[in-house]
């Protein structure tokens, strides 16, 4: 089976892999994919099971899937930063007097 995984921001598609896997052995991808809003995946050219209870190919199972959210600093928090920085630096100024 063939597993199309494409990572999207805004609509915007930035990443797509095609992965292969297997129905006897689990298999192990990284994908690094950064900025995404929206990660899809879309499994095809799977083959029927034997076993009726199983399926009809077109599904897959994930185990251990992984997500790292990196936390960029809002504009908001860098200008109260900076204008606690700038206070201090005043109060500095006026002790030194």
């Amino acid at each position: 089976m063939s597993i199309d995984v494409i990572g999207k921001t805004a609509g915007n598609t930035l990443y797509s892999s095609t992965v292969v896997v297997d129905n006897t052995a689990p298999v192990f991808f990284t994908f690094d994919y950064e900025g995404i809003d929206e990660l899809l995946f879309t499994p095809y050219g799977g083959t029927d099971a034997d076993d009726e209870d199983v399926g009809d190919g077109n599904y897959f199972v994930m185990d251990d899937f992984t997500f790292n959210i990196v936390n960029v600093p809002e504009p908001a928090g860098i200008a109260l930063l900076l204008s606690g920085c700038i206070v201090l630096l005043g109060m500095r100024r006026r002790i030194q007097s």
